[in-house]
């Protein structure tokens, strides 16, 4: 499961923040570094499995990004 994880999320999640195809890989390496270093410390911190920790931090990363688009979205179109 991790690995599919890994191969989506980053890229649905920088999609959604870019459409230039060198920054969605910037982004994508970034997010994917940054959920593997966040969800290892909470899941030494709280004491369950790492893998499933990675895949809440990306998958909270996917929700802020589409939050954050649906919000400009909104903005732009008002």
């Amino acid at each position: 499961v991790l690995v599919f994880a890994y191969l989506v999320m980053p890229a649905v999640t920088a999609l959604l923040l870019s459409r230039r195809l060198g920054l969605v890989i910037a982004l994508s390496v970034l997010l994917a570094l940054a959920a593997t270093v966040v969800g290892t410390v909470a899941s030494l911190m709280i004491d369950v499995a790492t893998s499933y920790c990675i895949i809440a931090v990306l998958t909270a990363f996917f929700a802020l990004a589409w939050l954050f688009r649906s919000v400009m979205n909104a903005l732009v179109s008002a």
